[in-house]
């Protein structure tokens, strides 16, 4: 009996250190657990390919992508793009006292005799900023007067300008480098410019006038603006 009791007992005392050396164990696995959950995790180094760069695509481009797709090859071509139409230009005015544009290429007007009533005359300003240049002689008439004494006359200009235009009118003394008397207005109103000619009796004393007459505005005008001149 004693034996069988010792055997028993003897197993139950190596049951009991299995035990232990179990637990143990698991202790030893749960706190190598726990030290490697605390550890951060570095992911190894990527390896260098040389200096190859990744592929791009090469039908894509930088930028805004168009919406404007090629012209069908099947049709005609687009007209091309016109942009805004050519305002039409003016025809010129018919004046048969043009080009006169200059002093020098001034036009004859005619002449007047000193007393006689008013010439008058008519041309057209066109294009806009046309200018125009004529002249006309002034001459004396026969009269009585003291030989070498003094006699005063003047040439007298005058443009009945049209209405909504503005106009420059001026006179000048027997040559293109005298001095000019000029006046400018509005119309419909009327400008009046003259020079004096100081004469002597016994002498001729004929004049040779220029005139000029300046559009100062943009309009295009064939309607005609009258002038007159006289010699008194």
């Amino acid at each position: 009996m004693k034996p069988i009791l010792s055997l028993l007992v003897l197993a139950l005392a190596l049951s009991g250190c299995a035990n232990a050396r179990n637990t143990g164990s698991t202790k030893k696995n749960v706190r190598q657990d726990s030290g490697v959950k605390d550890k951060k995790v570095t992911p190894p180094p990527k390896k260098d390919r040389g200096g190859v760069k990744p592929k791009q695509d090469k039908g894509r481009k930088d930028g805004p992508v168009s919406d404007v797709k090629p012209w069908p090859k099947d049709l005609p071509p687009p007209p091309p793009d016109q942009g805004k139409p050519d305002l039409p230009t003016p025809k010129p005015c018919p004046d048969p006292l043009e080009p006169n544009n200059t002093c020098l290429a001034g036009r004859s007007i005619g002449s007047t005799t000193e007393g006689t009533a008013w010439v008058k005359k008519s041309a057209t300003l066109s294009p806009p900023g046309d200018v125009d240049w004529f002249y006309a002689a002034g001459k004396e008439a026969s009269h009585s007067c003291l030989p070498f004494t003094s006699q005063t006359y003047y040439f007298r200009f005058r443009v009945d300008v049209p209405a909504g235009r503005q106009v420059k009118a001026c006179v000048i003394k027997d040559s293109c480098s005298g001095s000019n008397i000029c006046k400018t207005a509005s119309g419909p109103s009327q400008i009046n410019v003259q020079y004096k000619v100081s004469g002597t009796c016994a002498f001729t004393d004929d004049t040779k006038a220029k005139m000029m007459v300046q559009a100062l505005d943009t309009k295009h005008s064939c309607a005609p603006y009258s002038m007159s001149f006289n010699y008194k």
